[in-house]
C-alpha cells in the first residue's frame, strides 16, 4: 500500500490546481500519495489583461505544499513580464504565493498592444521557469445578456425537497472579430449587490461566480458567426433585495490559451468534479529553461476583455427579504437580531466597500 497523508488544503490551492484564478478561504480534505513523482512540481497559472490600465496577476505554488508558515514557500527571487522585444516588468508579491502589476497604458517602456506577443518569467533561488509568448489577439464584443426568473425544485436526500426560485442568465456574443476571423472566447463572471445594515450605511459586495463549468467557444470549430448560451442560474435571496449587477467578461484567446482551457474543461468533464487533484496535471505553455524534462503545470496566457453588466431589479424577482436585520426563521416566523453576522457594519462581509462602484446607476 501506497504510503499517503491527509490534509486540510485551502480550496484556492485546489482552483490553482486547474488554471482558474478563483479565491475560496474554505478547506478541503484531500489524500495525497507521498510517492508521488509529481507532488512538489510548479504549478504557475496567470494572465496579462490589456486595458486602462493593463494588469497581470499570476498565482505560483506546487501541486501540494502544505507549509502555511512559510511565507515565500518557493524561494521566488523574480517574477517578470516579457513581451517580444525582449523588455521586462516586474511583478510584485501581494500574498504568500500570488504576485500582480499594473501597466499604465502610456508606460513608456512597455507597450501592450494586438498582434504581439508576452510572457512570464519566474527566477526561484535555485531555477528558471518561462512561458511561451502567447499573442494579444482582439475580442469580439458580448451582443447581449438577458435573464428570467424561474423555479427549480431541489431535492433533499431525507425530505421531498423544496421549490427554489432561481435567476437564469444567458448570453449572446460575436464569433467574428473585426478582422472578418473566427475568434475563441472564454467568459468568467462576477456580480455585486448592495446590502444595508443597522448603522444606515450602505455597502456593495463583489462576489466571483466559480463552479464546474468551463465556458468557452471556438469560432472555427462551431462555424457560427455567434453563440447564445444560458450560462448562470442564482437562487434568489436577499442577494437581490437591494440591487444586484452581473458583470460578464469575455476573453480573447489564441490557439495555445484555447487549448489548454479545452483540456481543462474536459477533465472537469470527466470526473465531475474540478475540485480533484488530477485537474492539477495539465501541462501548458512553461518550462525549466535549464531542463525541459522537469513537469511544470498551469498557463500563462494574453488576453483583452468584454465586459457587459447587467442590473436585476428586486422587483423583477419578488422584492426577497432583505439581509438585515438578520434573523433565523422559527415556527415560519422571523425572529431578528439587529446585530448578528455583519448587520451591524456590513463592511465586515468580504470583498464590500461603502463606495458605489462607478457602473451603479441604479
Amino acid at each position: 500500500m501506497r504510503p499517503s497523508i491527509t490534509i486540510p488544503l485551502p480550496s484556492w490551492k485546489l482552483l490553482a490546481l486547474t488554471g482558474l484564478l478563483g479565491f475560496n478561504q474554505c478547506l478541503d480534505t484531500i489524500t495525497i500519495d507521498l510517492d508521488s513523482d509529481t507532488i512538489d512540481n510548479l504549478v504557475i497559472n496567470g494572465k496579462l489583461v490589456k486595458g486602462n490600465p493593463s494588469y497581470a496577476v499570476a498565482i505560483i505554488s506546487r501541486v501540494i505544499y502544505y507549509n502555511p508558515g512559510n511565507e515565500n514557500p518557493l524561494n521566488v527571487k523574480y517574477v517578470d513580464i516579457v513581451d517580444d522585444l525582449g523588455n521586462r516588468i516586474p511583478m510584485f508579491r501581494t500574498e504568500a504565493y500570488k504576485y500582480e502589476i499594473s501597466i499604465p497604458q502610456n508606460d513608456p517602456v512597455f507597450q501592450i498592444e494586438e498582434g504581439r506577443r508576452y510572457g512570464i518569467i519566474i527566477t526561484t533561488s535555485e531555477k528558471t521557469y518561462a512561458s511561451d509568448l502567447d499573442e494579444l489577439l482582439p475580442v469580439t464584443p458580448i451582443l447581449d445578456v438577458s435573464y428570467s426568473v424561474g423555479t427549480e425544485h431541489l431535492f433533499e436526500s431525507n425530505g421531498p425537497g423544496y421549490d427554489q426560485d432561481v435567476v437564469n442568465f444567458s448570453a449572446s456574443s460575436s464569433l467574428i472579430d473585426l478582422n472578418q476571423n473566427p475568434s475563441r472566447i472564454r467568459w468568467e463572471a462576477a456580480y455585486t449587490y448592495a446590502v444595508s445594515d443597522t448603522a444606515h450605511k450602505t455597502c456593495y459586495v463583489n462576489q466571483s461566480i466559480i463552479d464546474d463549468q468551463i465556458r468557452i467557444y471556438d469560432g472555427s470549430s462551431v462555424q457560427a458567426a455567434m453563440v447564445n448560451e444560458q450560462l448562470y442560474q442564482i437562487p434568489v435571496s436577499y442577494d437581490f433585495a437591494e440591487g444586484f449587477y452581473l458583470t460578464l467578461y469575455q476573453e480573447a484567446l489564441s490557439v495555445s490559451a484555447y487549448s489548454y482551457w479545452e483540456k481543462v474543461k474536459t477533465i472537469i468533464e470527466r470526473n465531475g468534479n474540478m475540485f480533484e487533484v488530477p485537474a492539477g496535471k495539465i501541462q501548458g505553455n512553461l518550462h525549466n529553461e535549464a531542463d525541459p524534462s522537469e513537469l511544470v503545470f498551469g498557463n500563462f496566457y494574453v488576453t483583452q476583455q468584454d465586459t457587459f453588466r447587467l442590473y436585476v431589479d428586486p422587483a423583477d424577482v419578488g422584492n426577497p427579504v432583505t439581509y438585515c436585520p438578520y434573523g433565523p426563521y422559527v415556527n415560519g416566523e422571523r425572529i431578528y437580531t439587529e446585530c448578528a453576522h455583519n448587520c451591524c457594519d456590513c463592511l465586515r462581509a468580504a470583498n464590500s466597500t461603502t463606495t458605489k462602484p462607478d457602473f451603479w446607476k441604479k
